[in-house]
């Protein structure tokens, strides 16, 4: 193999790994972004289940979904802050 061939075929390596590197890293970011809002709507309807009691509810959307997901336990206390403050 000459010398011109190797350094090209590195340099399409590289670049190669470069590409699937930038394209890797968007899809793992939505599909984490994905999966915790699955995991806020499964808390909301936990909340909502526990507290229907007091006809206490928050609207489960992909709004409040991604909040709880992103947030967590914080970010359904703030919800819920905001629906008693608010009387939304």
């Amino acid at each position: 193999m000459s010398t011109p061939v190797l350094i090209a075929c590195i340099v399409t390596a590289a670049v190669a790994l470069f590409l699937a590197i930038a394209f890797i890293k968007p899809v793992k970011g939505l599909f984490l972004l994905i999966l915790n809002s699955a995991a806020g709507w499964a808390g909301l309807y936990i909340f909502n289940k526990l507290f229907a009691f007091c006809s206490f509810a928050i609207g489960i959307n992909i709004a409040s979904a991604s909040i709880a997901g992103i947030l967590g336990l914080p970010g359904v206390a703030l919800m819920a802050i905001v629906k008693l403050i608010y009387q939304v």
